[in-house]
């Protein structure tokens, strides 16, 4: 379970996407439980599919098969190892548990945007809505990316960066592109310039100033064509 949740993080990070979206909890419970030994056996496992398959699977069966497993495939024999009624009780609770997460979610997301609007730190949204902060901005990307308006957090926090560095940073995802910091952060400052806590407030605001120059270059995109 470690290494796949391992393996989850790093991919996320990898894709600037929150690490639920490629795999839940639940079914990484699932495969470290069945351990699937190929593409057919990790088809079968409830809630990952087709497409993570073909996207993921050579990733997950690297660690896998790595590991000796107990169970057998197919699954059908699960089926008849089940209490019917614990197991429909316990898929009830599981919906009732998911319209929970997605109703405070919602909750979360409402007053992460009133909170921005409001010209809210990143100190002041992880105390707000106790989150881990590096989860905080996966999701601040991503809602940046479903349209709304994160300006106001990028201009707060950008205000205690100077303009030389800033300067320097844009120059860099002109040159070096905006997929990787890591690149980036390179041209800006020497190596080991930086200590753990310096270095992961640069990162930090390299990802804010990189949601400004992706608007910009989309809006010039947009007006050129």
């Amino acid at each position: 379970m470690r290494g796949l949740r391992k393996w989850r993080r790093e991919q996320a990070s990898r894709e600037g996407k929150a690490p639920f979206i490629l795999a839940t909890n639940r079914v990484l419970r699932i495969i470290s439980a069945f351990l699937p030994q190929s593409m057919e056996e990790l088809l079968q496992i409830p809630g990952f599919g087709e497409q993570k398959t073909a996207m993921y699977g050579t990733d997950i069966l690297k660690l896998t098969g790595e590991l000796q497993r107990e169970t057998s495939f197919p699954l059908d024999w699960v089926t008849r190892s089940i209490d019917m009624n614990k197991f429909e009780a316990w898929v009830l609770e599981q919906k009732e548990q998911k319209v929970r997460v997605e109703l405070d979610k919602e909750t979360n997301k409402r007053k992460l945007l009133e909170m921005v609007a409001g010209g809210a730190s990143l100190d002041s949204l992880q105390a707000g809505l106790s989150m881990q902060r590096r989860d905080l901005l996966l999701w601040i990307e991503e809602l940046e990316r479903e349209g709304y308006d994160m300006e106001p957090l990028v201009e707060a926090e950008l205000a205690a960066i100077s303009e030389e560095d800033q300067i320097k940073a844009w120059n860099a995802f002109e040159t070096e592109g905006d997929r990787y910091l890591k690149p980036v952060l390179h041209r800006i400052f020497a190596a080991n310039e930086l200590k753990d806590k310096d270095l992961d407030r640069a990162y930090e605001w390299l990802r804010l100033l990189r949601l400004r120059f992706r608007k910009e270059k989309e809006s010039m995109n947009s007006r050129a064509s």
